[in-house]
C-alpha cells in the first residue's frame, strides 16, 4: 500500500498552502515519515510565532501511530518543544469496527447495538481512546 499525506497551513481560516507528499510502498513507512517530519520543522520554522494550533488528523493504524509516539508526541524543533494536536479519522476508524466485533465473537444483534454505540463513542472528545 502506497503511503500519502497532506500538509496544509491556513491562516484566520483561509488556507494558505497545501503540499502532498506520497512514498512507493515501504514497511513502517519510512521514507514518508522522514519527510514529513523534515516539512513540519521547515513549516514550524518558517512559520515562528505565527503557529497558533497544529493537528494530526489520522487514521489510528500501527503506522500512523507508532509515527505519532515516536515523533510528534515528542517533536522539538530549535531546542523548543512542539505541541500538536492529534484527532483520529472518523471515516477509518470505523472501518476497523467490525474486524473488531467479530474478535469479540458477538452475536448479529449485539454486534449491531455495539457498532451503533461505537460509532456514537467515536464521535466524543477523546472517545476513540476509549
Amino acid at each position: 500500500m502506497a503511503s500519502v499525506v497532506t500538509v496544509s497551513v491556513y491562516d484566520s481560516g483561509l488556507r494558505i498552502g497545501t503540499v502532498y507528499l506520497a512514498c512507493a510502498p515501504e514497511e513502517n513507512q519510512e521514507t514518508l515519515s522522514r519527510n514529513l517530519t523534515s516539512l513540519l520543522k521547515s513549516n514550524i520554522r518558517n512559520r515562528g510565532s505565527k503557529l497558533s494550533r497544529l493537528v494530526y488528523v489520522r487514521n489510528a493504524g500501527k503506522i500512523e501511530t507508532s509515527y505519532w509516539k515516536s515523533v510528534l508526541r515528542h517533536l522539538n524543533v530549535d531546542g523548543e518543544r512542539i505541541k500538536i494536536e492529534r484527532i483520529v479519522d472518523y471515516y477509518h476508524a470505523i472501518l476497523r469496527l467490525p474486524t473488531i466485533a467479530d474478535a469479540l465473537l458477538l452475536t448479529s444483534s449485539q454486534c449491531t447495538e455495539w457498532m451503533k454505540r461505537v460509532r456514537k463513542l467515536l464521535l466524543e472528545p477523546g472517545g476513540w481512546d476509549a
